[in-house]
């Protein structure tokens, strides 16, 4: 066996288990009839399929909208409120929906009206009778990257439908693995969904904040962890090998709440990890402030203290090793003391 198969294989086996172990807790505590477990992932199968006629990649023509990238298991549990199983449902559903579900089912009430993209399935996940919502027109938009661009790796979806680029449509019944492209014979329902895209990314466009600003320094929350993934600048790294070479760095926009104390907290792993940086010093800038400090390789984190005023700041930290070169701080703390 390959050992990325095997790690694979590792990851079901550890996952089943812990679901398990989460599962009977609940039964422990008398909780499993009133409270709602889902279970859902974040792409399709892709080249993990494990079969061969199955395996599709991930990536066609730098593109990563088709269903085998992005239709995903989703499993919901509630049985004070889900008695019947075991039937099909073609209709569409999406990611989308799982926040106006759960709102109806924890009684939860809103004036967000029609500015909701998703709709509540509760209903039709309590009765099936009830028939699903019908027709609908959904998009979906996997940017891969700081800044969203129009079509990249978009698809609108209308009952068998696809169309991933303004000229390029697929119908799923007849052609699952999405390889012939009928544009041409269905010019209507080309115009039909790339209409509701562009009104769709109009709106997205015209609402879409240009930074996305950490607040910190809230009363409601104290303390924030910042992670590499939330860098606006330089590296990203979204795997756990990024964390080990650390070999990366950027930096984070925040807004701070109200001047103040602050306490920021440099690690290279998260708290619970508790293994060292590897470093021997660390640096730390907040708008025009900056601090450093040289630490014993064994260290696990680096604190610094100062004064915040309120504002709009980058901040940017990081390690070196005893060659000088550079380790990022991949998680930060920052806590407001007075």
């Amino acid at each position: 066996m390959k050992p990325g198969d095997a790690a694979g294989y590792g990851q079901m086996t550890n996952l089943d288990s812990n679901v398990g172990r989460l599962l009977r807790k609940l039964d422990e505590l008398q909780l499993r009839e009133n409270t709602i477990v889902i279970f859902a992932t974040d792409q399709g199968m892709g080249r993990e399929a494990p079969g061969a006629d199955m395996s599709l990649p991930q990536i066609r023509g730098g593109h990563r909208a088709y269903d085998w990238a992005n239709h995903v298991a989703f499993m919901i549990r509630y049985p004070a409120r889900i008695k019947k199983t075991g039937y099909v449902q073609n209709r569409l559903a999406g990611a989308v929906d799982v926040l106006p579900t759960l709102a109806t089912w924890c009684g939860l009430t809103h004036d967000l009206g029609n500015s909701l993209d998703g709709v509540s399935l509760a209903i039709n996940l309590e009765n099936p009778g009830q028939g699903w919502p019908a027709d609908r027109t959904m998009i979906t938009q996997c940017p891969r990257g700081r800044e969203p661009k129009r079509w990249h790796n978009a698809v609108v979806r209308k009952n068998a439908w696809r169309l991933t680029a303004p000229g390029e449509l697929f119908n799923v019944e007849d052609d699952w693995r999405q390889t012939t492209n009928v544009a041409d014979q269905h010019p209507g329902i080309v115009r039909e969904l790339a209409t509701v895209y562009d009104q769709w990314w109009n709106e997205f466009d015209a609402h879409r904040p240009r930074m996305a600003r950490a607040l910190v320094g809230h009363p409601d929350r104290p303390e924030v962890r910042l992670t590499s993934m939330d860098w606006y600048t330089g590296g990203s790294p979204w795997q756990q090998r990024n964390l080990k070479g650390g070999r990366a760095s950027g930096s984070w926009a925040i807004s701070v709440h109200r001047q103040g104390h602050f306490q920021v907290e440099l690690r290279r792993y998260p708290r619970e990890a508790g293994l060292p940086i590897g470093g021997v010093a660390a640096s730390l800038s907040i708008g025009d402030q900056e601090r450093s400090r040289t630490l014993s390789p064994e260290a696990r984190s680096v604190v610094f203290d100062l004064q915040l005023p309120p504002g709009q700041h980058d901040l940017t930290a990081g390690f070196k090793d005893a060659a000088g070169k550079p380790i990022g701080a991949f998680f930060v703390y920052v806590r407001q003391l007075n």
